[in-house]
């Protein structure tokens, strides 16, 4: 009984370290690094890279040249126009068009999708705001709704009852659509301070691109005819003040669609994007949607045309590795973590497997080894013989060596 117990506090340790040794050499020898915000300038036609920690420089081009906050703001007018306007230095024209301060305001949105908004548990309860509630301000609603194999079910949330009038209007209204119910993925804007509903988005059994809005106590949905070769599987529902979109859509081979209010679909001249692993940033003008899209590994950036949406200009960078990082793979042959950027579960889960560290970890088992043939050497008992423990700090290292030198007189 004594040796399990010891066994499972070693293994338990081991765990631990696994844990706690990774994290505190990152935390001591790991240093900040925040990918430079890069935007493409409607005036000097490049990216140009935006700088925060100076106060006399506003940004530097690709050949490293630098800007005052004063040039800056000028050479990106859709983006610094507060400032310019503050300073009365609007322009009459960008890029050959008008420059209107009115509809700069409201043809600037900014995009984002994060894998943490999509991996992640949650209820299967949506909440149908009223539309015409939203010139009063937005009221939250009295039910949730949630989908079944057959409809629609409303609840309220009240005292949980079902309400059975509402749950077959609303369901009768998207069966007379065509709509095959469940639904495979739904989305909505939750923003209960947004001056607009676009409802939800909301891909069938089939495949199928509904949308589905309340106006009072009555049902209007849709349905959104798509070419035959596009599989669906995520929508985004956008409300931005311009009002030129109605979503984005993303199919089964990872392309990316920009879905406008009348219904014209424009797929976006970027690469293959998944939502539950990428990154990905739109910061949109009536000039120039600027695309960010980031691994774990790289950056890529696309300047995309806001009118007819082809491509004006791409550039791609990678992430350096920093010494620490490589410092690490020989040290740890794998790291435990119990979070991770990508998602936001609490499980353990390992990372981070390196073959460099077989080497660190050979020395080590040969160590304990030789220690143990020498403790045997000097011991009345003949104790382990330290082949078993020597193949477990091989695959291990630290991680099994600490434990066992601290219970080696236990």
């Amino acid at each position: 009984m004594n040796k399990i117990i010891k066994l499972f506090i070693i293994l338990t340790a081991a765990l631990l370290l696994a844990w706690l040794l990774p994290l505190s050499y990152q935390f001591i020898f790991s240093k900040p690094f925040e990918s430079p915000l890069t935007l493409y300038s409607p005036v000097k036609h490049d990216f140009l890279r935006f700088e925060f920690q100076k106060e006399d420089i506003g940004g530097y081009d690709m050949d490293g040249n630098s800007y005052t906050m004063a040039e800056f703001d000028s050479l990106m007018p859709t983006v610094n126009y507060f400032q310019l306007n503050r300073d009365g230095r609007l322009p009459k024209e960008v890029d050959g068009v008008p420059f209107n301060l009115k509809k700069v305001e409201h043809s600037n949105f900014a995009f984002r999708s994060f894998p943490r908004n999509y991996n992640y548990a949650r209820a299967a309860l949506y909440q149908l705001v009223d539309g015409a509630t939203i010139k009063d301000g937005l009221r939250v609603p009295d039910h949730v709704f949630r989908m079944t194999g057959k409809g629609l079910e409303f609840i309220l949330m009240e005292n949980n009852a079902i309400d059975k009038e509402l749950s077959e209007r609303f369901t009768s209204a998207l069966l007379g659509q065509g709509f095959v119910f469940p639904a495979k993925y739904l989305d909505y804007d939750d923003n209960m301070e947004k001056k607009y509903d676009n409802g939800f988005l909301m891909i069938d059994q089939k495949g199928g691109l509904f949308q589905l809005k309340r106006v009072g106590e009555q049902p209007v949905c849709r349905h959104i005819a798509l070419p035959d070769s596009i599989h669906l599987t995520h929508t985004f529902v956008t409300e931005y003040k311009d009002r030129k979109l109605l979503g984005f859509l993303r199919d089964e081979e990872g392309g990316f669609y920009a879905l406008e209010t009348n219904l014209s679909l424009h797929k976006l001249p970027i690469p293959a994007f998944d939502p539950e692993k990428d990154q990905m940033i739109i910061s949109g003008d009536m000039l120039y949607w600027n695309v960010i899209r980031e691994t774990s590994k790289y950056e890529f950036i696309a300047a995309i045309d806001a009118n007819d949406y082809h491509l004006v200009k791409t550039m791609e960078s990678h992430f350096p590795t920093f010494g620490w990082e490589k410092t690490r793979d020989w040290i740890f042959p794998f790291r435990m973590d119990f979070t991770s950027g990508t998602d936001r579960f609490m499980k353990p889960r390992l990372s981070g497997f390196s073959w460099e560290a077989i080497l660190l970890n050979s020395l080590l088992a040969m160590g304990w080894f030789f220690l143990q043939k020498r403790l045997r050497r000097h011991s009345r008992h003949s104790g382990s013989s330290g082949l078993l423990e020597s193949a477990g700090i091989l695959v291990a290292g630290w991680f099994l060596f600490i434990p066992l030198l601290l219970t080696i007189h236990k």
